[in-house]
C-alpha cells in the first residue's frame, strides 16, 4: 500500500500547504482564491455539489453541442419566468403595476444628459434600439428626464447607469420597513 510519505508528500498543517515533490497546493479562503483567479494563476477549486447539480452526458451526442441549463427542482414550477421567450417581454399590465409618486406641486427633474464619447453614444444606441424592440422600454411621454453616464466594466464593455438623484428628490418616500434576512430564516427553521 502506498502511503503519503511513499508519494513524498509534505503536509504544513497550519499554513494549509501541501507539497508533492517540488510543487505545491495551497488551501485558500474564497477572498483569497477570487483574488488569486483575477490576477490570472494556475488556480484549481474542488468544490463538492449537492447530487442534484450532476447532470448524465450521453456521450453519443455531439460534444461540441451546448448543454441545455436545467433549474434545480425547487424551482421547476417557474419555468416559463426563465423561458428566452419571456425574458424578452415585460409581464401584462395588472392591479400591482409599479408607479412613482411625486410630492404635490414639486418641479419635476430635467436637464440635459451628460457629455457621451462616441463609444458611449453608440452603446447607448444600441441599448435603447434593442429594448425597444423587446418591449422592456418605451417612447416616454413624461415631463421627468433623468441623465446616463456609462461605466466600465471589468471586461471592457460599458455598464449603462441612470442618475435617479433628482427624481428621487421630489419622490414621495414609502417608509415601509423591510423584513430583516436573519429573521425570516430563523422563521423558517
Amino acid at each position: 500500500m502506498t502511503t503519503i510519505h511513499d508519494l513524498d508528500i509534505h503536509i504544513a498543517g497550519r499554513s494549509g500547504l501541501w507539497w508533492f515533490g517540488t510543487s505545491s497546493i495551497e488551501i485558500l479562503p474564497p477572498t483569497r482564491f477570487a483574488k488569486k483567479a483575477r490576477n490570472h494563476a494556475h488556480v484549481f477549486a474542488v468544490v463538492k455539489l449537492p447530487e442534484e447539480v450532476w447532470l448524465p452526458i450521453d456521450r453519443d451526442d455531439d460534444e461540441t453541442a451546448p448543454e441545455p441549463y436545467r433549474l434545480p427542482p425547487e424551482l421547476s414550477k417557474f419555468n416559463e419566468s426563465f423561458s428566452s421567450q419571456n425574458s424578452n417581454t415585460l409581464p401584462s399590465s395588472n392591479e400591482y403595476d409599479h408607479a412613482i409618486d411625486l410630492v404635490p406641486g414639486a418641479k419635476v427633474p430635467y436637464g440635459p444628459i451628460y457629455p457621451l464619447s462616441q463609444k458611449e453614444l453608440a452603446e447607448l444606441r444600441k441599448y435603447i434600439d434593442e429594448n425597444l424592440k423587446n418591449g422592456r422600454i418605451r417612447e416616454s411621454k413624461s415631463p421627468a428626464g433623468a441623465p446616463i453616464l456609462f461605466v466600465p466594466k471589468t471586461d471592457g464593455g460599458l455598464r449603462l447607469c441612470v442618475d435617479y438623484r433628482g427624481l428621487n428628490k421630489v419622490s414621495v418616500k414609502n417608509r415601509y420597513p423591510l423584513p430583516l434576512i436573519s429573521e425570516i430564516l430563523d422563521r423558517l427553521a
